[in-house]
């Protein structure tokens, strides 16, 4: 058997929100596709040899000279065994490369060609996360970095209002090394929250911009998309001697709301409180709750990385790094408002998200040793808050001016300091039982959470109590070992144990807010009795086993089973408030959720083919979620009860079919031609009869993939499949009484928007050309046809009960989440 060995290797070396942008005048969608077309003609047709210079795609020579002075960085090699096994078959890791070559702005574009995976856009907060094997939000972990982001915080009470911060935090795309994301229960690694997948970050480091002969890099883009009005600029420097690599990475975003099919151009007049929508022709309903574009929204948004790593000498590296994100948005939430009267306030929105990061690392690589293969160490300080600020514009009678009568302000801010260390070992045979390759991870981070809830008004500023600061102590500790068995036969095993311990805490604006409350209310009670400050500790054990075996060189067989948990997310255990006969009660006792998976895997690879096929089989338990039930006041009135509880168990089982093709020598054309493609089938069941809406219907994507033989050009189509969702798989909690002045009677049915969800199929058609040395153009049109379609993730995010879900009478507003009609993107980008 051929071992494995990581060693060192010597190489050779050397905006104002609101304000009109003004007319860009750019090509229409149809300009664009007779321009991608057209290029792919001229390639198509060319008659280009194929370089043997060994220059790259950007034209930059990669050939090694023997005459330049030596400088030795520590680089990681593997010798062998790096093809893919089986039981990788539901992890899709997107590079840098992949970012660009696709044209992805945002999460949404992340997962255009992932079946398995989907995002849910919420408007005024971006996306609440990912949705994977029939669950979303904080169950599905993300992580920058190694450090986990915040949960979603949501309050059942204050949700409905739409004044709380719901989004979930989103890295700058442009400044990421790797996105890896793993479909499927994966708390071995990614730890808390990994109950149905995780996604985990990585940023760019000097590597990504320099070529492996060259001591100074970097590119600058200038990029535009037509669905949201979008404008990127970016620049990136890196550089490296002897002894230190560093990179800095800048990248400024500019745009407005995401469009629906009707794709009407922004308007920055529509920003104004005063701006009279009952007179503009694209809003012919009566209500604001019916409006059938999406309300106007104007971003921008900074962010900058910079790190820098000192090569010590060949065993020892230390660097530091630096990340700051900032995202200022303004938005005029028309259809949120209430038409009870004429001219009803103007809900304007202005928000705020923040990222501050910074880590020291180091790394050690021993040269002689005869065990140790390489130690990482890690202390990172991350601080993300995210503003939710809500004006309410009221109409001066006589006039048509506004001016501001109230805001709702509702800061969070979650920081975290964290120590990771994890180390591996080099492969230690064994005569009978094999190679065994260790590794082991420990972390250790403090948690802060903290959230503000402050009405202004011209009468006074007064604060409302919802729950009180909630630090915690986590550890884990995890041990992995990757067994060769056979020349056929390969396991991993893992094990990881996680410790939780919150530790809520009374700050001064707290008990500000809490001097508010009566002597008698039930939140006052909670406060007296100690119920906000009742700490409380949970642990979880999980597991990881995953076996490969090869039935022959081309086809192997894989199972894997995999663990994940969720620790509560501090509002489910904390959170209290009480208004028009409703109460939210805290529960400090809530257990984590869990989750088992099982996937089975046949793959094969040959040189020019390679297809896989993955049945999975999840099962989660202790769901928690908000539950209401009838209770008594102090005055023995009855009220609503509402609090998180664990309450039941899931199941999703499905399977997936993925596959590539290189069928150059059939098809009659220099350069290359591949195809890809892959299927997802998905079913849930739950112990109550209802179902998890975040399972996507059938889904399946083909693509054809054409790069001409000097590299220079590029040209990829995609035909997306997208299911309609069946009734008898979106059945919810509902009143079923269809009577207009009945009384509610609850019981499960079909989720009522399910007729809206049609299948349709999506064609999107992009590429790049290289027009000079180091300098490309992309370009790309999507929904090429022009489909008219709601994509399942935004219908089902209309099942949460708010008021930004309202659609009106009939659902006459659901025009508003319909898809972006034909939409294009373009680029420049100049590498060097």
């Amino acid at each position: 058997m051929t071992k494995i060995c990581v060693k060192t290797v010597s190489i050779n070396d050397t905006g104002n929100l609101g304000k009109t942008r003004g007319d860009s005048h750019l090509p229409t969608p149809r300009i664009l596709s007779v321009i991608v077309v057209a290029l792919m003609t001229q390639s198509a047709v060319a008659n280009t040899k194929s370089r043997t210079d060994g220059t790259t795609e950007a034209g930059t020579d990669m050939s090694i000279t023997t005459d330049m002075p030596k400088v030795t960085f520590d680089k990681i090699v593997v010798a062998s065994g790096a093809e893919m096994q089986a039981t990788q078959a539901t992890e899709d890791i997107k590079t840098s490369q992949d970012i660009k070559e696709q044209q992805i702005d945002n999460l949404q574009d992340l997962v255009r060609y992932n079946t398995d995976v989907s995002v849910a856009e919420i408007g005024r907060y971006g996306n609440k996360g990912f949705a994977m094997r029939g669950v979303d939000g904080n169950r599905i972990a993300l992580s920058l970095d190694g450090v986990n982001l915040p949960d979603r915080q949501v309050n059942e009470i204050f949700s409905r209002y739409g004044n709380m911060y719901e989004g979930r935090f989103s890295p700058e795309l442009e400044m990421l090394s790797e996105i890896r994301l793993q479909v499927g229960a994966d708390s071995f690694k990614s730890g808390s929250g990994a109950v149905g997948g995780a996604v985990n970050y990585k940023t760019k480091d000097p590597d990504d911009l320099l070529q492996s002969n060259e001591q100074i890099g970097g590119y600058a883009k200038l990029s535009y998309a037509d669905a949201n009005e979008e404008f990127t600029k970016a620049v990136g420097l890196a550089g490296r001697n002897e002894q230190v690599e560093a990179i800095i990475n800048y990248v400024r975003r500019d745009g407005h709301e995401l469009k629906n099919h009707r794709m009407i151009d922004f308007d920055a007049d529509k920003l104004k409180p005063s701006y009279d929508f009952d007179s503009d022709p694209n809003y012919p309903n009566i209500y604001p709750v019916e409006a059938s574009l999406p309300d106007p929204l104007d971003y921008k948004s900074e962010s900058a990385l910079a790190k820098v790593y000192w090569h010590i000498n060949d065993e020892h590296r230390l660097g530091v790094q630096g990340i700051y994100q900032k995202r200022d948005s303004l938005s005029n939430n028309y259809s949120t408002r209430i038409a009870s009267y004429t001219k009803p306030p103007a809900k304007m929105g202005r928000d705020e998200t923040e990222l501050k990061s910074y880590a020291l690392n180091y790394r050690y690589l021993p040269n002689n040793s005869e065990w140790i293969d390489q130690i990482k160490a890690d202390i990172s300080h991350q601080q993300i808050t995210a503003i939710a600020r809500t004006e309410d514009h009221r109409n001066i009678y006589g006039s048509e001016d506004y001016y501001l009568d109230k805001t709702e302000y509702r800061p969070q801010t979650d920081k975290t300091n964290q120590l990771h260390i994890e180390g591996l070992l080099y492969p230690i045979e064994t005569q009978k039982l094999g190679t065994h390759t260790l590794s082991l991870d420990a972390q250790y981070a403090k948690a802060d959470h903290d959230l503000i809830l402050q009405t202004q008004t011209e009468y006074g500023d007064w604060y409302t109590f919802v729950g009180p600061a909630v630090k915690r102590d986590v550890f884990n500790i995890a041990v992995e070992d990757k067994i060769d068995v056979t020349n056929k036969l390969s396991t991993t095993l893992g094990l990881r144990y996680d410790d939780y311990a919150y530790k809520p805490y009374i700050t001064k604006i707290n008990k500000k807010a809490l001097a508010h409350q009566s002597g008698e209310s039930s939140v006052k009670q909670y406060y007296e009795n100690g119920d906000f400050e009742k700490k409380q500790r949970m642990d979880n054990l999980g597991a990881m086993v995953a076996v490969n075996y090869k039935l022959n060189p081309q086809w192997q067989l894989g199972y894997k089973f995999s663990t994940g948990f969720l620790a509560p997310a501090t509002s489910q255990m904390y959170s209290a408030f009480e208004i028009l006969g409703n109460k939210l009660t805290p529960n400090p006792n809530l257990k984590p959720e869990t989750s088992k998976n099982h996937e089975l895997t046949l793959a094969a690879d040959y040189d020019n083919f390679s297809v896989s096929a993955t049945g999975f089989y999840s099962d989660y338990e202790d769901f928690i979620q908000f539950m209401q039930f009838a209770g008594k006041d102090n005055w023995a009135n009855t009220v609503n009860l509402i609090g998180a509880q664990n309450i039941g168990q899931a199941q999703t089982y499905g399977l997936r079919l993925g596959g590539t093709w290189d069928v150059s020598d059939y098809a009659g054309t220099e350069g290359s031609v591949r195809l890809s493609g892959n299927l997802s089938f998905a079913k849930d069941e739950t112990e109550r009869g209802i179902n998890l809406l975040a399972t996507e219907p059938l889904g399946a994507q083909l693509g054809i993939h054409y790069e001409s033989p000097d590299q220079g050009y590029k040209l990829h189509s995609s035909v997306r499949y997208l299911g309609a969702k069946k009734a008898e798989d979106a059945k919810v909690f509902a009143d079923t009484n269809k009577q207009p002045y009945g009384n509610p009677i609850y019981g499960i049915a079909p989720f009522e928007l399910i007729n809206h969800s049609k299948s349709t199929v999506i064609y999107d058609v992009y590429g790049s050309k290289q027009l000079t040395k180091g300098l490309t153009l992309s370009a790309g049109v999507f929904n090429v046809f022009n489909e008219t379609y709601i994509p399942w993730s935004s219908l089902r995010s209309l099942a949460e009960v708010s008021i930004n879900s309202s659609l009106g009478r009939e659902g006459a507003g659901i025009e508003r989440y319909t898809a972006p009609g034909r939409n294009y993107k373009v680029g420049l980008t100049y590498q060097f």
